[in-house]
């Protein structure tokens, strides 16, 4: 079963209202997936599509239609893509194979986009959208996989260029200054190439050819990062001759652009046994390759020196502020931030205050403010928001909701297993998979949930209505919730009850 719930927060007051959109038996939400005024989700079990506007009305399953005898096998959404209102992803049918698709939000407009293989399965992969633009990788059955791209339409569905039948793994599709710029490689390991495409064969063309694995690539400001061998960093303005050596000998990981700084977790015992894994940032400079803050320095156990490392993780940024988690030994694992500088990477709350947490996960930021979740317990996780203040890195707690006469006090829940925490940025609001308590079915079901602003604030107001033929009162300081209210036929207004 799933639901769309609505929680609309103000400074004052949240208020939650519980409608279940659609039953699914037995399935859960995956793989949000926005594009313009659509969101798209998997639906387990089933492999099943879904869309969804923000609204109860405009949520429910595109494909395959309940009681269907569609032969068609929609995969997993992980490797897909969406923009220009449509997604594109990789479904299995018994006539076409493994080919791409392209869905508009209806069930008639999710089809076949196009037979790149007649003889056998194209199996698209890495679909990627830049500018309107969708490229993917594909094999045609000629030109064994190469790069293609598609307008969304059988006819716009195109080969872009045969980079070299010899290579067979793509990966890294990064958006730099309006060009795509990929990696392509023998196989796992071998013979890696920095690439880039403007989606004309003429302009798809080699940057640089590596002599080991390609780890990542990274977008900082007006340069792309690259990481060779997890021991070096480059950097590139997309030609051979700026493609540069940057700094070498780190053992680092999780790269990421916050403004013009490029952030990275560097273990650095493996040349200086100074530090252990701690939060470092460059500006494309071997000078400015450098250790932000030891945020947990070396310490004394049993008269033994023990350097562990803050061991940063979640790296993610939030309009050039970066947020992450630490340990500095004093707090545990909690909310930090940095703006590049050691002064400026602050601890922003320490989230468990000294209880045990599992781990923080789904770091997703929305108009300026970071959202995640914090699994405290096997069953029991919890969603906070900050806004880089420690007043302002708070729990969002499930509200208490009367539903058939009967309090509910947790209206939402996270939980491990069939339901799996996933929150995303779309249409300027949160959203996020979990389970939403069901008047229906008196339980908990999987749900698609949302939080958004109030467009009318709370009045020191409060009014009152009258049901005559339940004998009950209803109040509200809510002036949209009010004139709501005042449209039903089995409501009448009193009018102003008191102030508040």
């Amino acid at each position: 079963m799933v639901c769309v719930v609505t929680l609309s927060i103000q400074i004052y007051l949240l208020i939650m209202t519980a409608n279940i959109v659609e039953t699914f038996p037995n399935s859960s939400i995956r793989s949000l997936i926005g594009a313009d005024t659509t969101l798209f989700f998997s639906l387990f079990a089933g492999d099943n599509l879904g869309k969804s506007d923000g609204t109860e009305a405009g949520t429910f399953q595109i494909l395959p239609l309940p009681d269907s005898e569609s032969t068609t096998d929609i995969r997993t959404l992980t490797d897909s893509v969406g923009g220009s209102g449509r997604l594109l992803f990789s479904a299995s049918e018994n006539e076409f194979g493994t080919e791409p698709w392209v869905s508009n939000g209806t069930t008639e407009g999710t089809k076949i986009l196009k037979d790149i293989n007649p003889t056998g399965s194209s199996l698209p992969e890495n679909f990627f959208n830049l500018n309107g633009t969708f490229f993917f990788t594909a094999d045609d059955g000629v030109n064994d996989r190469a790069l293609w791209k598609s307008d969304g339409t059988p006819e716009g569905t195109q080969l872009v260029a045969d980079i070299d039948t010899a290579r067979t793994g793509f990966e890294y599709f990064t958006d730099f200054n309006g060009t795509l710029f990929f990696e392509a490689r023998l196989n796992a390991l071998n013979d890696p190439q920095l690439w880039k495409s403007d989606g004309t064969s003429e302009g798809t063309q080699l940057v640089k050819d590596f002599d080991f694995g390609l780890q990542s690539l990274t977008v900082a400001g007006d340069t792309l990062f690259v990481q060779h061998n997890s021991t070096e960093l480059w950097k590139s303005d997309g030609t051979p001759e700026g493609t540069q050596l940057v700094a070498e000998e780190l053992s680092a990981s999780e790269f990421t652009g916050a403004g013009n700084t490029l952030f990275f977790i560097n273990d650095y015992r493996v040349n200086n046994n100074s530090t252990n894994r701690e939060l470092w940032k460059s500006d494309g400079t071997p000078e400015g390759t450098q250790l932000v803050k030891d945020i947990r320095p070396e310490e004394q156990v049993d008269g033994v020196p023990v350097n562990s490392g803050s061991n940063p993780a979640n790296l993610t940024d939030v309009d050039g502020t970066l947020f992450f988690t630490a340990d500095d030994g004093i707090n545990g694992e909690a909310l930090w931030k940095s703006d590049g500088t050691a002064e400026g990477t602050q601890l922003v709350k320490d989230i468990a205050e000294g209880e045990f947490s599992i781990s923080f996960d789904n770091f997703t930021h929305v108009d300026g403010t970071l959202y995640f979740t914090n699994q405290v317990s096997t069953n029991d996780t919890e969603l906070w928001k900050s806004d880089g203040t420690e007043a302002g890195t708070l729990e969002i707690e499930p509200d208490e909701i009367s539903l058939g006469g009967d309090l509910v006090t947790d209206s939402f829940r996270f939980r491990l297993g069939l339901v799996i925490p996933e929150l995303t940025e779309f249409d300027n609001q949160l959203f996020f998979t979990g389970e939403a308590y069901s008047s229906e079915s008196a339980d908990y079901e999987p749900a698609l949930l949302t939080l958004s602003d109030i467009e009318n604030p709370v009045s020191n107001t409060v009014y009152r209505f009258l049901n005559p033929d339940a004998g009950v009162h209803f109040y509200t300081a809510n002036t949209k919730e009010r004139d709501a209210v005042q449209n039903l036929d089995n409501y009448v207004s009193e009018g102003e009850s008191y102030r508040t």
